[in-house]
């Protein structure tokens, strides 16, 4: 029976074993970059995005702008 010098079957399990671990790293990424893309899924709702005026609520609700700047720019949004 021939051992390859020596070497007998592990060299062979060792390379399996070592793509196993690639295969598993790469399917691991793959969920991961798609789940941190957002990427749409059945079941799944998606962040709706705020409205012009929803912005500029919650603008003046933090105090970036006055109630006079306000009611300007909502009328110039409504025209």
């Amino acid at each position: 029976m021939h051992t390859m010098d020596g070497w007998g079957w592990g060299p062979m399990f060792g390379m399996g074993a070592l793509w196993l671990v690639v295969l598993i790293a790469v399917i691991v990424v793959v969920v991961w970059m798609l789940r941190s893309t957002g990427s749409a899924t059945p079941g799944r709702s998606t962040p709706e995005r705020s409205t012009p005026e929803e912005i500029l609520r919650e603008r003046f609700a933090r105090g970036d702008i006055d109630a006079e700047e306000y009611r300007e720019r909502l009328a110039e949004l409504r025209r």
